[in-house]
Protein backbone atom coordinates (compact mmCIF):
# COMPACT_ATOMS: atom_id res chain seq x y z
CA UNK A 1 0.00 0.00 0.00
CA UNK A 2 1.20 3.49 -0.82
CA UNK A 3 1.04 5.61 1.78
CA UNK A 4 1.83 9.34 2.55
CA UNK A 5 4.65 10.29 4.72
CA UNK A 6 3.32 12.63 7.04
CA UNK A 7 6.61 13.11 9.16
CA UNK A 8 9.98 11.35 7.18
CA UNK A 9 12.71 9.82 10.01
CA UNK A 10 15.76 7.96 9.63
CA UNK A 11 14.67 4.33 9.59
CA UNK A 12 10.95 5.17 10.14
CA UNK A 13 7.95 7.05 8.86
CA UNK A 14 5.11 8.34 10.89
CA UNK A 15 2.09 8.11 8.67
CA UNK A 16 -1.61 8.23 8.56
CA UNK A 17 -3.61 5.77 9.54
CA UNK A 18 -6.42 4.12 7.33
CA UNK A 19 -9.28 1.98 7.59
CA UNK A 20 -6.99 -0.87 6.46
CA UNK A 21 -5.00 -0.36 9.38
CA UNK A 22 -7.73 -1.37 11.54
CA UNK A 23 -6.84 -5.18 11.94
CA UNK A 24 -3.46 -4.91 12.41
CA UNK A 25 -4.06 -2.22 15.41
CA UNK A 26 -7.23 -4.74 16.52
CA UNK A 27 -4.60 -7.49 16.82
CA UNK A 28 -2.59 -5.26 18.67
CA UNK A 29 -5.21 -4.06 21.18
CA UNK A 30 -6.15 -7.29 22.06
CA UNK A 31 -2.61 -8.52 23.31
CA UNK A 32 -2.83 -8.36 27.18
CA UNK A 33 0.55 -6.97 27.11
CA UNK A 34 0.04 -4.11 25.15
CA UNK A 35 -3.41 -3.04 26.75
CA UNK A 36 -1.87 -3.18 30.27
CA UNK A 37 1.24 -1.55 29.26
CA UNK A 38 -0.91 1.19 27.81
CA UNK A 39 -2.57 1.48 31.23
CA UNK A 40 -5.67 0.42 29.40
CA UNK A 41 -8.56 -1.68 31.08
CA UNK A 42 -8.11 -5.27 29.85
CA UNK A 43 -11.17 -5.58 28.40
CA UNK A 44 -11.49 -7.10 24.56
CA UNK A 45 -11.40 -4.12 21.80
CA UNK A 46 -13.66 -4.64 18.42
CA UNK A 47 -12.49 -4.89 15.21
CA UNK A 48 -16.07 -2.37 14.26
CA UNK A 49 -15.03 -0.10 16.63
CA UNK A 50 -11.58 0.09 16.01
CA UNK A 51 -12.66 0.62 11.84
CA UNK A 52 -14.70 3.41 13.54
CA UNK A 53 -12.16 5.05 15.49
CA UNK A 54 -9.41 5.65 12.59
CA UNK A 55 -12.82 7.06 10.43
CA UNK A 56 -13.46 9.57 13.24
CA UNK A 57 -8.96 10.20 13.45
CA UNK A 58 -8.12 12.25 10.71
CA UNK A 59 -12.48 14.14 11.19
CA UNK A 60 -12.61 17.73 10.84
CA UNK A 61 -14.27 17.93 14.52
CA UNK A 62 -11.11 15.50 16.40
CA UNK A 63 -8.78 18.55 16.86
CA UNK A 64 -7.37 16.70 20.35
CA UNK A 65 -5.79 14.28 19.10
CA UNK A 66 -3.26 13.18 16.43
CA UNK A 67 -2.05 9.88 16.58
CA UNK A 68 -0.13 8.37 13.22
CA UNK A 69 1.21 4.71 12.55
CA UNK A 70 4.84 3.95 12.67
CA UNK A 71 5.90 2.70 9.75
CA UNK A 72 9.43 0.99 8.28
CA UNK A 73 11.06 2.51 5.60
CA UNK A 74 12.83 -0.31 4.68
CA UNK A 75 9.70 -2.42 3.91
CA UNK A 76 7.12 -0.31 4.58
CA UNK A 77 4.99 -2.66 7.04
CA UNK A 78 3.21 -1.17 10.01
CA UNK A 79 5.11 -1.96 13.46
CA UNK A 80 2.64 0.71 16.16
CA UNK A 81 0.79 3.53 16.82
CA UNK A 82 2.39 6.98 18.11
CA UNK A 83 1.24 10.44 18.72
CA UNK A 84 -0.46 12.82 20.87
CA UNK A 85 -3.90 12.78 22.65
CA UNK A 86 -5.76 15.26 25.40
CA UNK A 87 -4.38 18.17 22.93
CA UNK A 88 -5.17 21.51 24.34
CA UNK A 89 -4.66 24.18 22.54
CA UNK A 90 -5.36 27.16 24.78
CA UNK A 91 -2.74 25.83 27.73
CA UNK A 92 -0.44 24.51 24.69
CA UNK A 93 0.12 21.09 26.19
CA UNK A 94 -0.59 17.13 24.92
CA UNK A 95 -0.12 13.86 26.23
CA UNK A 96 1.85 11.36 24.24
CA UNK A 97 0.79 7.70 23.60
CA UNK A 98 2.59 5.19 21.71
CA UNK A 99 3.30 1.38 21.11
CA UNK A 100 4.94 -0.64 19.05
CA UNK A 101 2.95 -3.97 18.00
CA UNK A 102 4.72 -5.81 16.30
CA UNK A 103 6.87 -7.79 19.23
CA UNK A 104 9.47 -8.67 16.88
CA UNK A 105 10.43 -4.62 16.32
CA UNK A 106 10.34 -3.97 20.12
CA UNK A 107 13.47 -3.57 21.34
CA UNK A 108 15.13 -1.94 18.38
CA UNK A 109 14.98 1.92 19.03
CA UNK A 110 12.16 2.41 16.80
CA UNK A 111 9.89 4.05 19.85
CA UNK A 112 12.82 6.31 20.79
CA UNK A 113 12.67 7.68 17.19
CA UNK A 114 9.11 7.54 17.11
CA UNK A 115 8.80 9.51 20.53
CA UNK A 116 11.91 12.22 19.47
CA UNK A 117 9.91 12.82 15.60
CA UNK A 118 6.24 13.31 18.09
CA UNK A 119 8.24 15.76 20.31
CA UNK A 120 9.40 17.88 17.18
CA UNK A 121 6.30 18.03 15.37
CA UNK A 122 4.87 19.40 18.80
CA UNK A 123 7.06 22.02 19.46
CA UNK A 124 8.27 23.13 16.33
CA UNK A 125 4.75 22.53 14.10
CA UNK A 126 2.41 22.71 16.99
CA UNK A 127 3.91 25.15 18.71
CA UNK A 128 3.07 23.08 22.13
CA UNK A 129 4.27 24.20 25.39
CA UNK A 130 4.52 20.46 27.05
CA UNK A 131 4.10 17.01 26.24
CA UNK A 132 3.46 15.03 29.20
CA UNK A 133 2.97 10.74 29.47
CA UNK A 134 2.04 8.27 32.26
CA UNK A 135 4.34 4.73 32.47
CA UNK A 136 3.71 1.71 34.67
CA UNK A 137 6.51 1.28 36.85
CA UNK A 138 7.73 -1.89 35.85
CA UNK A 139 7.94 -0.82 32.28
CA UNK A 140 11.62 -0.15 32.38
CA UNK A 141 11.87 -0.05 28.63
CA UNK A 142 9.46 2.59 28.08
CA UNK A 143 11.08 5.24 30.99
CA UNK A 144 14.39 4.23 29.73
CA UNK A 145 13.15 5.44 26.27
CA UNK A 146 11.59 8.39 27.70
CA UNK A 147 14.59 9.29 29.89
CA UNK A 148 16.35 8.76 26.58
CA UNK A 149 14.49 11.73 24.82
CA UNK A 150 14.16 14.07 27.81
CA UNK A 151 11.22 13.44 29.63
CA UNK A 152 11.66 14.09 33.67
CA UNK A 153 9.75 12.69 36.24
CA UNK A 154 6.96 14.96 37.96
CA UNK A 155 4.92 12.71 40.16
CA UNK A 156 3.66 9.45 41.06
CA UNK A 157 0.65 7.93 41.81
CA UNK A 158 1.62 4.99 43.92
CA UNK A 159 -0.24 1.86 43.66
CA UNK A 160 -2.60 3.15 41.03
CA UNK A 161 -2.75 0.18 39.03
CA UNK A 162 -3.50 -3.22 39.89
CA UNK A 163 -2.45 -6.22 37.70
CA UNK A 164 -2.25 -10.00 38.39
CA UNK A 165 -3.70 -8.69 42.12
CA UNK A 166 0.19 -6.77 42.30
CA UNK A 167 0.25 -3.14 42.93
CA UNK A 168 2.41 -0.95 40.67
CA UNK A 169 2.90 2.82 40.65
CA UNK A 170 1.87 5.17 37.70
CA UNK A 171 4.86 7.34 36.96
CA UNK A 172 3.75 10.79 35.44
CA UNK A 173 6.45 12.31 33.26
CA UNK A 174 7.11 15.32 30.98
CA UNK A 175 9.11 17.44 28.89
CA UNK A 176 8.78 21.38 28.39
CA UNK A 177 9.11 22.91 24.88
CA UNK A 178 12.39 25.01 25.98
CA UNK A 179 13.99 21.66 27.41
CA UNK A 180 13.92 19.82 24.24
CA UNK A 181 14.54 22.83 21.98
CA UNK A 182 17.78 23.68 23.94
CA UNK A 183 19.17 19.41 23.93
CA UNK A 184 18.94 20.20 19.87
Amino acid sequence: MTRAVFIEGERINLVPLTGDDAEACFVWLNDMAITVDLGQEPLPAGLDRQREYLKEMYAHTQKNRLILGIQLKGDGSLIGTGGLSHIEWVNQRAELTLYIGQKDQQGKGYGTEATRLILDHAFRKLNLHSVMLRAIDYNAAAIACYRKCGFKLIGRRREAKIIDNQHFDVLYMDILASEYLAAG
